[in-house]
């Protein structure tokens, strides 16, 4: 069924108007409005009216019309020649000149006390006297915080959530958002919602300049586009020795993922790496590598704190593509809970996980003695579907303190 804001073909249209719908239906919801984004000295809302694409007693005009003739995309106004024109951008870029021009065609309408708001995706690194320059994402954040009081803004939340998933998928939003990364929560979820909120918990890691710094990440590193493989990921790599842009499938990374039922943190070794820095992930013996295993699921365990939906996991694979976007094909799979090492306790079950050392001694066999394309992994699952711990605005910093505490391992490529 079609969306009740739907109805302009261009994204920033629709975003405005579904702004422009909620302002014009909720009175409390203007006001706040008003006070997080409007001049400082503003009417009472009881008297104010709420336009978009047209002028006031003029009907609305359409997309091609209103760029001609100056429109401004929203104008919220009184009769007592108040008015806040909003001027919004998604991919196009903002002028001076477009202001000023939105600006003259509301004081020929005979309004004095003029104020504007222009509203980008990214700031648009000038300023104009009488306008004040926001995001989407803090219009979407604002709007977040009024949820609970407004059904109206909630409706505006889900529609931002789902304007930007489209816009991700049919590639017309290339950089930044319009959303921010408020957790983990699907219902139901889809492969548009979890790219979307990928694309937003892997800019949230990225902007963390402490963790990018502490772990040595290459925060420009990414995946060129996020395909449906049967999970969706994407990565972060570790920064090269001689400060160059590392190749993917030959240097270890941070890797991120997202599914219907959980979601990861994992250091990846792909299968290309040099066999200097293969030899040093995986140690000189068997019961050396098996410490390491232990020391980090420990440093995991205490790392999550009160967490009880997660595994420290080892993940070793062996796969086969037939092309770079193709699925691939899975020849060998083999993944333990590092508990098992050890019989770690599980506060799921609230008893330890049976021990079975051997899992840790096979791994070793694999790693040491690798004659295909293998991948090694090591990280933790995080288990939304038995338990959503993940659901919250912060939840970011678990996947933080999850690869903090894999140093062990990432130690050849840090240190």
């Amino acid at each position: 069924m079609r969306n009740i804001f739907d109805q302009y073909s261009q994204p920033e249209n629709r975003l405005t108007h579904a702004l422009a719908s909620v302002l014009h239906q909720d009175d409390n919801l203007l006001k706040s409005f008003l006070a997080a984004f409007g001049p400082k000295r503003r009417p009472s809302v009881k008297g104010l009216e709420v336009i978009e694409q047209s002028l006031p007693g003029q009907p609305v005009a359409g997309e091609e019309e209103r760029e001609s003739q100056g429109l401004p995309d929203a104008l919220i106004y009184d009769d007592e020649g108040w008015a806040l024109i909003i001027e919004s951008k998604v991919m196009d870029s903002l002028t001076k000149g477009q202001l000023r021009r939105h600006q003259r065609t509301i004081e020929r309408c005979g309004f004095e006390r003029i104020s504007g708001l222009a509203i980008t995706v990214r700031e648009p690194g000038f300023s104009f006297d009488g306008w004040r320059m926001t995001t989407w994402k803090d219009v979407y954040s604002w709007a977040s915080n009024h949820k609970r009081d407004s059904q109206w803004a909630g409706f505006l939340v889900d529609y931002f959530n789902v304007a930007e998933a489209r816009m991700a998928a049919s590639e017309y939003l290339k950089e930044g958002t319009i959303t921010e990364f408020s957790g983990i929560d699907f219902d139901p979820y889809t492969y548009l919602e979890g790219k979307r909120v990928l694309r937003l918990l892997s800019e949230q890691l990225r902007g963390n300049a402490a963790f990018i710094r502490d772990m040595r990440l290459d925060a420009d590193t990414k995946r060129s586009s996020i395909t449906d493989q049967g999970r969706l990921w994407d990565f972060i790599s570790f920064t090269s020795p001689d400060g160059s842009s590392p190749k993917f499938d030959k240097y270890p990374h941070c890797t991120i993922s997202v599914g219907p039922d959980d979601a990861e943190a994992m250091i990846t070794f792909p299968q290309g790496m040099p066999a200097s820095l293969r030899a040093a992930t995986h140690g000189g013996s068997a019961e050396e590598f098996s410490e390491r295993l232990v020391e980090t699921s420990e440093a995991v365990v205490k790392a999550l704190g009160k967490l009880k939906h997660f595994r420290p996991i080892v993940r070793i694979q062996q796969r086969r593509y037939k092309s770079q976007s193709a699925i691939p094909v899975r020849d060998a799979l083999s993944e333990f809970d590092l508990r098992t090492i050890y019989a770690g306790y599980d506060p799921v079950m609230a008893r330890p996980v049976k021990q079975q050392p051997q899992w840790a001694e096979m791994a070793y066999e694999l790693l040491a003695n690798k004659h295909s394309n293998m991948q090694f992994q090591i990280g933790v699952n995080f288990d939304y579907a038995r338990g959503n711990e993940l659901a919250q605005k912060d939840a970011d910093k678990h996947f933080v303190a999850a690869f903090k505490a894999l140093r062990c391992f990432a130690a050849p490529v840090i240190d």
